[in-house]
């Protein structure tokens, strides 16, 4: 969402959290993907990791629950 909204510094923090994430499952270099005038590059490489990550999750039995938006999920939470 920040690299939609053109959001340059929240896109590297956000990918700066989501990569120390990604350091514990694997090979990934989300921050290789930053550059501050082409946040798409960013944005696709999270969806790419994304992707991959559940691909493997689900080719090893794994399942995912998925929400329609932030608030069916925090309905279901409880928050």
């Amino acid at each position: 969402m920040c690299c939609e909204a053109g959001n340059a510094v929240l896109a590297f923090l956000s990918a700066v959290c989501l990569q120390r994430e990604l350091d514990e499952v694997g090979e990934y270099d989300l921050l290789e993907a930053y550059d501050h005038r082409a946040l798409d590059r960013l944005a696709e490489a999270a969806r790419r990791i994304e992707a991959e990550l559940v691909s493997l999750i689900e080719e090893n039995g794994g399942r995912i629950r998925r929400y329609g938006s932030f608030e069916e999920f925090a309905a279901h939470r409880g928050c």
